[in-house]
């Protein structure tokens, strides 16, 4: 069982009565798992949802590893979904404690170093 599903569900939800369209939930490539693609406003967002019933900041568990997946699982999904190229795309976590979503966006400079090896500059 997905313990995560019912705090992606609660994002699902936020997002949907936000008019947003969700492409994808739990989108999977063999790098790893992006919980939820949406489209917002002609902005694509890539969202990791990370839930805690515990006094914890439930983003703080996105290191850079998990950044290196779901940003070569992002590059999976423009391969298989070309059409979504040119959108001005956003790496978010949705931290969700209780029924509160926390947001805040995924640093992809903390992890610069490693996400130049993977795109070769």
């Amino acid at each position: 069982m997905n313990k995560g599903k019912p705090f992606e569900d609660l994002v699902f939800q936020f997002l949907t009565l936000k008019g947003c369209e969700v492409l994808a939930r739990n989108y999977r490539s063999r790098y790893g798992e992006i919980d939820i693609v949406a489209l917002c406003r002609n902005k694509l967002l890539i969202v990791e949802v990370k839930g805690s019933f515990k006094n914890e900041n439930p983003a703080s568990r996105v290191d850079c590893t998990k950044v290196r997946r779901i940003y070569k699982t992002y590059l999976r999904f423009l391969s298989e979904f070309p059409k979504y190229r040119d959108f001005e795309t956003f790496f978010l976590t949705a931290s969700v404690k209780g029924e509160k979503i926390n947001w805040s966006p995924v640093v992809l400079e903390d992890c610069i170093e490693t996400l130049q090896r993977l795109s070769g500059f």
